[in-house]
């Protein structure tokens, strides 16, 4: 497998990074993940733009997004994939002055293309069980609304619900608001409107969140952004969550509670079809 980094194209196991990087070291770095089908990215242009408003609050410098395109889109040729996932790692690079970084190197740039598979049906057939996550999500800070290389609290979190049978979790912030979820973004339904917290609550403004929230009225569906309570959950005919590997994914029980009728409700299933629907469309 050749992998992209800084500049050349190599085999994976060629591949070093300092362990001075400041990414490696501190999590100093920003990340995203792109999905491809048949061998077409899809809406690389938002994530790269997402990646360098995110590069500019942390100061980290940025080789032009043209590159980082075609870098991308010839690693898809040259490991000849059609069905998979781009990944592409951002970090400060090696710095003098902790913890004042003044930068002695360009950033690391690393791009990866891998295989990937579908989840598997039965999650989109029969719907998440989720619940809420004991952290609380700092909504005044910046980094919450970061993609960042520092993703320890997500993984630990992950960890966890797997032990206890739990497929999702919800972070809430500390004015008892929904965030997201450990991956994704959430969305709830009531009536004929999705409604999904704004990014001042404290959450990652997703690429497939901004894409539902565009094409929902296209379909007849009404997009709102509010701040929800979380008693506000239960209370939904349906809630579904986005991602770029999920794409739309629905949640049917939220600690042990059933939303709506506990199956995969109409709104989701015209939601996902839209998407999909622009998915093919793109390619």
């Amino acid at each position: 497998m050749f992998v992209y980094l800084n500049g050349d194209f190599i085999k994976a196991h060629e591949a070093s990074i300092n362990p001075f990087d400041f990414g490696f070291l501190y999590g100093y770095g920003l990340f995203e993940t792109i999905r491809v089908y048949n061998g077409s990215p899809f809406a690389l242009g938002r994530h790269l733009n997402r990646l360098a408003k995110s590069a500019k609050i942390l100061k980290i410098p940025l080789p032009p997004l043209n590159e980082l395109k075609r870098a991308s889109e010839k690693l898809i040729k040259i490991n000849h994939l059609t069905d998979a996932k781009i990944r592409i790692t951002i970090s400060n690079g090696i710095s003098e002055g902790f913890p004042y970084p003044k930068h002695t190197t360009p950033p690391t740039v690393f791009i990866f293309v891998k295989p990937f598979k579908n989840y598997p049906f039965r999650y989109y057939r029969n719907g998440l069980k989720a619940t809420f996550l004991e952290e609380r999500i700092n909504q005044s800070s910046i980094l919450s609304q970061l993609k960042t290389t520092s993703f320890i609290n997500r993984l630990i979190a992950l960890r966890e619900l797997k032990k206890k049978g739990i497929d999702e979790g919800f972070y809430l912030n500390f004015n008892d608001e929904l965030t997201e979820a450990t991956l994704s973004n959430v969305f709830l339904v009531k009536k004929n409107e999705i409604i999904t917290p704004p990014v001042e609550a404290g959450l990652l403004p997703g690429i497939t969140r901004e894409i539902i929230l565009e094409i929902a009225p296209t379909i007849g569906i009404n997009p709102i952004e509010r701040t929800v309570k979380k008693d506000e959950i239960f209370e939904a005919e349906e809630i579904f969550i986005t991602s770029t590997l999920k794409e739309v994914m629905p949640v049917v029980e939220v600690e042990g509670r059933k939303i709506g009728s506990g199956h995969p409700g109409p709104i989701y299933q015209k939601i996902h079809q839209a998407y999909k629907a622009l998915v093919k469309k793109s390619q």
